[in-house]
């Protein structure tokens, strides 16, 4: 009977030390030279995370966001359209990204900006936005939709991730509805 138990044991521990880890599974990267990826319209629907201040301000104030992104160019560069809604106001801006592989970065307001695109719900998008400003890092993910709502399950997936990459669980959620031009 102890053999027994002692194989019963040994076999389930090692099915336990085989089974990839919840985070290998959460946390897979995209590919950004794949266009279909991330190529068009997108609304904003969760961010989570903290850091400075003033984008903890932003995001709070935030009621929607919306981007458009293009495919990437010969030198490697997406180039991003957004317009957020901040506290009543319609606040557009442009930018161009520099891509490799899953990640990219990009200079915004004088401070570089470093993402991971990763694999998420079908017709998401979801990526880490990780700067340094006034020696205070700052750690965001953010999860966008073609189209739709966040859903419950949306939301807890993507606190799960957020766990797993260490990013702070301060949740904004949003809308895609009174979205402001580009």
């Amino acid at each position: 009977m102890a053999l027994l138990w002692t194989i019963s044991v040994c076999g389930l521990f090692s099915l336990v030390l085989a089974a990839p880890p919840e985070c290998e599974q959460l946390i897979k990267p995209v590919d950004l030279t794949d266009p279909t990826v991330f190529d068009g319209k997108w609304f904003v629907v969760a961010a989570i995370g903290q850091g400075n201040m003033k984008w903890q301000k932003y995001f709070e104030g935030m009621t929607s966001s919306s981007f458009e992104m293009s495919p990437v160019s010969e030198d490697g560069k997406i180039h991003v359209r957004w317009a957020d809604r901040v506290e009543g106001k319609c606040l557009p801006g442009t930018l161009d990204v520099t891509v490799s592989g899953s990640k990219s970065s990009s200079m915004f307001e004088g401070v570089l900006h470093e993402s991971e695109y990763l694999q998420t719900c079908p017709d998401c998008l979801l990526f880490t936005d990780t700067s340094t400003q006034d020696n205070v890092l700052s750690k965001y993910m953010f999860l966008s939709k073609r189209q739709g709502s966040l859903t419950e399950a949306e939301l807890e997936t993507l606190k799960k991730q957020a766990e797993c990459l260490d990013v702070p669980l301060t949740v904004y959620t949003y809308e895609a509805a009174d979205l402001c031009p580009y």
